[in-house]
């Protein structure tokens, strides 16, 4: 994995679209400053100083076309690995949030840029943001003692882990790994203007709404 780190940037999924002009698959893009990050929906990311902000641009070709919706939960769970060697546990919310003692700690966007995915990762390390919607966290406040790069570092070894496990066992064992710390399953939720209890998610990473008849989004 080849490194390039910024002291600052208005996005790292930005940089990494425009590195592949001339950058070979796979790298990653990690800065120490993000002014304009993005989260889901087109959001804002607030980034503070200390947090972290990486983008891994990760070969397409190396993923099936079936694995591809199934790529966010497979980093959120890279997260949680590197999070765990620093003594905090993650929990998931659906469909691409982590949090930490029921707050928001960080958000993951995959995106398809050509023969590249963009992935983006965000990660509240050192201090938790003002976000006016939503209470956050930082991984500091759970006895975090590493920082940002140190956090990348090992996100980016568990993502090839994980990636490769996958390639061998299938989905299955993300699927199980994820749910098995999920928030908020038999409660309600909106997936794709649909409402229902969250049943969790099928064989395929698709989530599975109770309602009549069940929906599969």
């Amino acid at each position: 994995m080849q490194w390039i780190v910024l002291d600052e940037t208005g996005s790292t999924t930005q940089a990494a679209r425009e590195k592949l002009l001339t950058q070979p698959l796979p790298f990653a893009v990690l800065a120490r400053r993000q002014t304009a990050g993005q989260g889901q929906w087109g959001r804002v990311w607030v980034h503070e100083a200390g947090n972290l902000a990486l983008t891994v641009a990760w070969p397409k070709a190396a993923v099936s076309e079936a694995m591809l919706p199934q790529v966010g939960y497979l980093v959120a769970l890279a997260v949680r690995v590197a999070a765990g060697q620093g003594g905090v546990p993650l929990k998931f919310k659906w469909p691409n949030d982590v949090y930490y003692n029921g707050l928001k700690v960080g958000g993951i966007l995959v995106e398809v840029a050509g023969d590249a995915l963009l992935i983006g990762i965000g990660v509240n390390v050192a201090t938790p943001p003002v976000v006016a919607d939503r209470p956050t966290a930082c991984l500091a406040q759970a006895g975090y003692q590493g920082d940002a790069e140190t956090l990348a570092q090992q996100i980016v070894t568990a993502l090839e882990q994980g990636f490769a496990k996958a390639r061998r066992l299938g989905f299955a064992s993300v699927r199980s790994a994820w749910l098995a710390d999920a928030l908020f399953l038999g409660e309600p939720l909106t997936a794709n203007g649909q409402t229902g209890r969250f049943l969790g998610l099928d064989g395929w990473g698709r989530v599975v709404l109770a309602a009549s008849p069940l929906k599969y989004l």
